[in-house]
């Protein structure tokens, strides 16, 4: 489709470091196609890599016009307003999205996030078990896990899962470096 090819010449842009013109380019293509969801897709990925998340969420209410239950939209709404630390708001998209598809990883993650940063631990605690069973490969829900633990105190469950977790991250993930830090002062080492 003219939309398709539109979207291919902005992320061409983009991707040769172009930024601004792949941005002017995709809001000129959505000009002549403004329910267009992959060139609204792409525009909103270009506000949230250059950290403009008004824009992005801008976008994002643009998508969820056209196409309520876009799990990609909701999720994004969902970790957009993290970003923008509006936690309450948050929680609608990344609730919606769950009941809609209850095993959507990227739903359970961000709405533990945004259940950590609204103190409610026990809720929160739910989300990360939840993705430890949806996502076991990835290190995010035992780094969570681990967090709610050491905040309760609970040494040996919080040990155990920044452990769990350091087997499964990145060493460039940001949360290795707390988690190692952490593991320390729990063997009381300094």
């Amino acid at each position: 489709s003219a939309a398709a090819v539109l979207r291919l010449d902005a992320l061409h842009l983009s991707q040769k470091d172009r930024k601004a013109e792949a941005e002017q380019a995709f809001v000129d293509a959505l000009k002549k196609f403004p329910n267009d969801l992959p060139l609204l897709d792409s525009l909103t990925e270009i506000y949230l890599l250059s950290g403009r998340f008004t824009n992005a969420l801008a976008v994002t209410d643009i998508q969820l016009k056209v196409a309520p239950t876009s799990p990609r939209a909701l999720v994004n709404k969902g970790g957009i307003l993290i970003q923008l630390k509006q936690f309450e708001a948050a929680l609608v998209p990344l609730d919606k999205l769950i009941e809609l598809q209850p095993r959507h990883p990227g739903a359970h993650l961000n709405r533990a996030m945004t259940l950590m940063n609204l103190n409610r631990l026990d809720a929160a605690a739910k989300d990360y078990t939840k993705l430890v069973e949806l996502a076991p490969a990835t290190h995010n829900g035992h780094f969570g896990l681990a967090e709610i633990a050491w905040q309760r105190k609970q040494s040996a469950d919080a040990k155990k899962h920044y452990e769990a977790g350091l087997k499964l991250a990145p060493a460039e993930a940001p949360e290795t470096k707390l988690a190692q830090q952490r593991l320390k002062e729990l063997s009381g080492l300094k």
